[in-house]
């Protein structure tokens, strides 16, 4: 999520937010209408990336939170290796990809528009 932020702030003209400060513009006017505005792709760009690492994370929670709780990914794996019930795994996995890729092209869709208005 940092990355991706961290890049579009580099890039962004230093000289908006004096400008917006030399209008007379306080220190959360001028992040929420000028810095936050064009940082906003970038602010897509993470999440959508982040999302798609979580969704994808198999190991990591199942060493920290054991048979406790499961996240579909664990359940995906369970499906198909202990209960030996392909057509539930199948269907969760395609469920999961399904979400997968509405979040990437509606975050690439939300990413050009807002950068349209740019």
């Amino acid at each position: 999520m940092v990355l991706p932020i961290y890049a579009v702030v580099r890039q962004l003209d230093r000289g908006l937010p004096e400008a917006a400060a030399s209008l007379g513009a306080g220190p959360f006017f001028r992040f929420f209408h000028v810095t936050l505005p064009l940082t906003l792709p970038g602010v897509v760009a993470g999440s959508a990336f982040t999302f798609s690492m979580a969704i994808s994370m198999y190991v990591i929670p199942s060493l920290i939170v054991g048979e406790r709780q499961q996240t579909l990914s664990m359940l995906i794996a369970r499906s198909f290796l202990y209960l030996r019930n392909e057509p539930l795994g199948s269907t969760i996995s395609a469920v999961l990809l399904a979400i997968a890729i509405f979040v990437v092209v509606f975050s690439s869709w939300l990413a050009r528009r807002l950068g349209a208005r740019q």
